[in-house]
């Protein structure tokens, strides 16, 4: 039982209408294009700046999302840029920074306590003072 399955031939009508098509297609691709593009410019430059939530709740959604699910890291990077303040241009990389910055005070509090166990007190202590420190140096730097 074997079907008997000739080539079709094809006389060349379809793919010329085709690439018609695509040719006419062109103009209103390019159109549409550049409509899409001034609407995502506009939306980028009419972007409401909000300095707290830039400032600190980006930060500290940095700190947490390093500790549990650092995926998340690069959405967080893009809300920094679309909350931060435009005064300078470069304040969502600050925040970000910031976030990075208290992940690793955090990592390092965290394996001081590991590795000296019976000593727990000092290592505390020294932990809150690093804090501290960082957060006058902060002061200092924006005043």
């Amino acid at each position: 039982m074997s079907a008997d399955v000739s080539p079709r031939k094809s006389s060349g009508l379809s793919a010329k209408r085709g690439r018609r098509r695509v040719a006419e297609l062109w103009p209103t691709m390019a159109a549409t294009l550049r409509r899409g593009t001034r609407a995502g410019c506009a939306t980028v430059a009419s972007r409401k700046a909000r300095p707290l939530l830039s400032m600190i709740g980006i930060p500290l959604a940095v700190m947490a999302s390093l500790f549990s699910q650092p995926w998340c890291l690069p959405a967080l990077v893009v809300c920094a840029w679309w909350w931060a303040p435009r005064d300078h241009g470069g304040e969502w990389v600050v925040a970000v920074g910031r976030g990075l910055l208290g992940a690793e005070w955090a990592f390092c509090g965290v394996g001081a306590l590991v590795s000296f166990p019976r000593e727990r007190v000092l290592v505390e202590v020294c932990w809150v003072l690093l804090g501290i420190l960082l957060a006058l140096w902060a002061k200092v730097a924006t005043s």
